[in-house]
């Protein structure tokens, strides 16, 4: 993955409480001009348990994400898919509109808004995912 990817300006979007991040969920933002988009799904992060149940991105969400060219999406969740998917279907659309996933994000202590996403990834060979360092920083004010 591109360092250009993983490093730049990111929105944090408000997704507790949800059974599954859907597309309402982006109503009103206007998705072509943001590159990277962060969904905080739990009140509190507890480090050492699973979370489950977990919100899943549905395919509809994937799907306009995708489309509208977002290069990176995060979730608290551990999968962008259900827990038992067979088929792992926003996996597949995601990557198909080379979207990259990050998951198990921590944004317990984060406000809704724009920042700056710096993910740093291990360089491995012939892996599919790594651990990550993520940050946010906070843009300032002009």
């Amino acid at each position: 993955v591109p360092l250009a990817t993983l490093i730049g300006p990111a929105r944090v979007i408000d997704a507790r409480g949800r059974a599954a991040l859907d597309p309402d969920l982006v109503d009103g933002i206007d998705l072509a001009a943001e590159e990277r988009v962060l969904f905080r799904c739990f009140d509190q992060f507890v480090p050492g348990r699973f979370p489950e149940p977990f919100p899943a991105v549905s395919p509809g969400l994937a799907r306009r994400l995708a489309d509208a060219g977002v290069k990176l999406i995060g979730t608290e969740s551990p999968s962008v898919d259900p827990i038992d998917s067979k088929t792992l279907e926003a996996h597949h659309i995601l990557a198909g509109g080379d979207v990259t996933i990050v998951e198990n994000v921590v944004l317990s202590d984060v406000s809704v808004g724009r920042y700056t996403l710096v993910v740093l990834p291990l360089k491995l060979t012939e892996a599919d995912s790594s651990p990550v360092r993520a940050v946010l920083l906070e843009l300032e004010n002009d």
